[in-house]
């Protein structure tokens, strides 16, 4: 007996990214997988790396405009020559 599954002329079978993918990794060598496992973590410390910097540099730049402005608009009383003697 021969069981072979037909589909009708009407319907696609879809599959969706992600388990097409998975179908893919679960074919591959456990070296492999964890390769790309690692890959996947450095790939997602490396993102947040970049985040926090831009976020630190952001800081910065709001920080000195502030400054800025305040030493602009004579807020500042103090003599600046006085802060590294």
């Amino acid at each position: 007996m021969n069981s072979t599954l037909t589909i009708p002329a009407n319907t696609t079978p879809e599959i969706s990214a992600v388990d097409a993918l998975w179908a893919l990794l679960k074919q591959q060598t456990k070296s492999v997988k964890k390769a790309i496992a690692l890959r996947l973590i450095q790939d997602e410390v490396i993102s947040a790396e970049i985040a926090e910097q831009r976020r630190q540099e952001t800081l910065i730049k709001i920080s000195m405009q502030q400054a800025f402005d305040e030493l602009r608009s004579g807020k500042v009383k103090h003599n600046a020559r006085n802060l590294f003697s």
